[in-house]
């Protein structure tokens, strides 16, 4: 039995005369497009572990997601919070990439899991992502928005040379090998603007901070927070597997930050192992890093788990011991307060992962923090 028959037939009807041109996902690419790799300058890659060097793109080296779980492992190479930044004074640009791993889920855009987000000077412009039908392991596909011409607002006047700011975020939940970026054949390329803020803020935690559920790669609330500070952030989620081993947190311990954000008590297989991983874990990355600020959160609270109480507590107890012992960048924030009171229910899409409505409230919500408290990022 086709199991694709149903997709494919509606997409057919979309297809028709009749269907909204809106819902018709654009496929392949102009003809004359040239293709350059994101590896070679001047396209800038953030987020990603040595995305220059290794032979597919990683979150963390894969000697340390060995050391983790086999989810732990999986889920490395997925690139969530890798963006690839340039300048083009191309009329439209076209991505094409190879995919080690397609990730679609039932609970899941797949703009989000396998799409690519695209902005121009700092306006959401188009999500790239396959078409209806998309069996999840076609290695290739293309996508291409125009410039203006299929957006839905207008896009800021260019600079005098007509260059655009552009920056594609890269999937949430799926593997790139390779990826290109396409354009006009008589467009011009440049490096792309620099973040306000270079050195990143590392988040860390579950499939929650992995993003899963954003309808977008940029709605994912560590992305949100990054966009509104202009900073460069390294998205450290782990869909199921975030359990604050050793191997994550020497690592992490080893990386320049200008902000620490870590929640991981969902992945956490009890209270009790939380309690014996938690504030190790925050021991080690303040013993390398004496003055960085660092947040810890408990997990946001739509979930009624029956331990909830003493997971926060435990989490609260780390924060209350690091501020006895005179620590004055350590701050923490209740899951409670994560999801605003008046969205509370449409603020996850299974009871756990956030809708947009959550993300943007847990965004809203670590903002506040580092305005409140005056962190300064580097």
């Amino acid at each position: 039995m086709d199991k694709t028959k149903g997709v494919f037939a509606m997409e057919k009807k979309l297809s028709s005369a009749t269907a909204d041109k809106n819902l018709i996902i654009p496929k392949g690419q102009k003809e004359d497009t040239v293709f350059y790799d994101v590896r070679k300058p001047p396209f800038k890659i953030y987020g990603l572990y040595e995305p220059l060097t290794e032979p597919v793109f990683r979150r963390i080296p894969e000697s340390v997601a060995k050391g983790m779980s086999d989810g732990a492992h999986f889920h490395h190479a997925n690139t969530t919070g890798g963006r690839v930044r340039f300048k083009t004074d191309s009329p439209y640009i076209s991505v094409r990439a190879k995919m080690g791993h397609s990730s679609v889920m039932p609970h899941e855009a797949m703009a989000g899991s396998l799409g690519f987000d695209v902005y121009a000077d700092g306006y959401h412009e188009r999500a790239l992502f396959p078409p209806i039908g998309y069996d999840g392991f076609t290695p290739v596909f293309s996508v291409e928005p125009v410039f203006c011409a299929m957006s839905t607002f207008a896009l800021p006047a260019p600079t005098e040379d007509g260059m655009r700011d552009i920056t594609v975020y890269m999937p949430l939940y799926s593997s790139v090998d390779s990826m290109e970026i396409g354009v006009a054949p008589d467009a011009k390329i440049a490096e792309g603007g620099q973040y306000s803020h270079k050195t990143p803020i590392v988040f860390y935690g579950s499939s929650i901070t992995q993003g899963c559920a954003a309808t977008r790669p940029s709605t994912c609330y560590c992305a949100i927070v990054a966009g509104e500070l202009d900073s460069d952030f390294i998205n450290l989620g782990f869909s199921g597997n975030a359990r604050g081993e050793a191997a994550i947190t020497d690592y992490i311990a080893s990386l320049d930050m200008s902000l620490f954000v870590y929640d991981y008590d969902h992945n956490a297989p009890s209270a009790e192992f939380l309690r014996k991983t938690h504030k190790p874990m925050f021991e080690k990355i303040r013993a390398a890093h004496p003055s960085l600020p660092i947040i810890m959160m408990s997990r946001p609270d739509r979930d009624r788990h029956p331990d909830k109480a003493e997971r926060t507590s435990i989490v609260r107890e780390t924060y209350e011991s690091a501020i006895a012992s005179g620590d004055k960048n350590v701050y923490f924030i209740d899951g409670h307060e994560l999801f605003e009171d008046k969205y509370r229910e449409l603020s996850t899409v299974d009871g756990i992962h956030p809708t947009d409505i959550g993300f943007l409230s847990m965004a809203k919500r670590v903002l506040k923090t580092i305005s409140d408290e005056k962190i300064i990022l580097k």
